[in-house]
């Protein structure tokens, strides 16, 4: 194919870290390498719900997340369509923003734990701002981990698997 790009991995990932903190300007980049993706056979292990407010973050997260590895990735803009689309999809893990309008994260993840059929799905935090809950506490409700904004696209996938001794 003339005109194309054959980037390898690693110069992909090179560029990416170049604009990483640039959400904005790393989406253009990230949608030319998943259509590249698009033509191979992927198959897929685990499944995550991206719960996010923020458009360009959560694009940002689902592009990464499809790059990096091999999950399915499910997203959701609010605290409800988050919960209706956990039951409905079952993901293996949620990553939660916790400021968000109407419902935030923590309340949200409150309502996770207590529906039986969604009670079991670990929950990861994505958040710019420190929670008010201490770390200690987050771990004593249920909350895996949490992971801070900005953070970094190319290794978000490898962060999560890790937390998740995946």
């Amino acid at each position: 194919m003339k005109g194309q790009s054959n980037w390898g991995l690693d110069e992909f990932r090179k560029k990416l870290q170049a604009i990483a903190f640039s959400y904005q300007k790393a989406i253009p980049l990230l949608r030319s390498k998943i259509c590249k993706l698009r033509f191979r056979t992927i198959v897929i292990h685990k499944s995550i719900l991206i719960i996010e407010d923020e458009e360009s973050i959560q694009l940002v997260v689902k592009l990464a997340l499809e790059i990096e590895t091999s999950w399915k990735v499910i997203t959701a803009s609010s605290g409800k369509e988050g919960i209706d689309l956990a039951v409905k999809e079952l993901p293996d893990a949620i990553l939660l923003d916790m400021m968000m309008p109407q419902m935030n994260g923590l309340t949200t993840f409150k309502k996770l734990q207590a529906n039986p059929v969604t009670e079991s799905i670990p929950v990861i935090l994505l958040t710019a701002q420190t929670p008010a809950i201490e770390p200690k506490q987050l771990h004593s409700l249920g909350v895996r981990e949490v992971i801070p904004k900005p953070f970094d696209p190319l290794t978000l996938g490898s962060t999560i698997a890790q937390i998740l001794a995946w």
